[in-house]
């Protein structure tokens, strides 16, 4: 059945990475709730969430529009009361919640900041889409150790296979969407895309490197793990 003449469809919306500017340009910020649709008077959660990133350091102020928020004011998550305002021309919506998140970092001299916003619906059906979650990270190897004359001659840029690990990320999502693997490396290069990669280390120095991997279903980065490897000078 078509929508009635003058009335929208809305879909939920997918959330936004926003950053700042100076000493904010590092930081990435995006908000999502698993609630997309409430009904009036419900009370739902929406999480900040920062790919990669400590939260430690940083300010949290939450703004609502056609909402209250009940708790968790100052922290990455809160619990929001939604409103009974009405905006027509919609035909799956009565309403929306308009939130908006602001982050500053406490150190900050030059005062900068990042501003996240997002909707969350308001209907007659409930609606979720829970956030996806990183299990596991396997490495095919926990240390590596080279011989001092695998060394590849200036002429041939070939990788040194043997500092290239298998990574293999196990995650899960409630409602089984696809999902999008994202990786941060302190040291070499990601090879290929998915569950499946390869982490090459062959121009990484002797130390300890590590790797992170988050999931995005659509509805951001809410899961991140971390796994480490120990590269050891070379030994003949």
């Amino acid at each position: 059945m078509l929508p009635a003449y003058g009335q929208t469809l809305v879909l939920p919306g997918m959330p936004q990475l926003s950053n700042g500017q100076g000493e904010c340009a590092e930081i990435y910020l995006g908000i999502a709730s698993e609630n997309w649709r409430v009904r009036k008077g419900d009370t739902f959660e929406i999480s900040a969430f920062l790919p990669f990133q400590e939260s430690a350091g940083l300010q949290f102020t939450w703004t609502v529009s056609n909402g209250k928020i009940v708790s968790g004011q100052g922290t990455q998550k809160v619990s929001i009361k939604a409103g009974k305002q009405r905006t027509p021309g919609f035909i799956n919506a009565s309403g929306f919640v308009g939130i908006k998140l602001t982050v500053v970092p406490n150190m900050s001299a030059a005062n900068c900041s990042v501003n996240a916003e997002t909707s969350v619906m308001i209907g007659k059906n409930r609606e979720m889409n829970g956030f996806s979650k990183v299990e596991k990270i396997l490495l095919s190897k926990e240390e590596i150790t080279t011989a001092c004359s695998e060394v590849p001659a200036p002429s041939n840029p070939a990788k040194d296979a043997a500092k290239q690990i298998k990574v293999t990320t196990v995650a899960s999502d409630p409602e089984n969407d696809p999902l999008l693997y994202l990786y941060v490396v302190s040291a070499g290069t990601i090879l290929g895309r998915g569950a499946n990669v390869v982490w090459d280390l062959s121009e990484a120095i002797p130390g300890i490197h590590r790797i992170m991997v988050g999931t995005d279903d659509g509805n951001g980065i809410h899961s991140v793990r971390t796994a480490t490897i120990k590269l050891l000078p070379c030994a003949n």
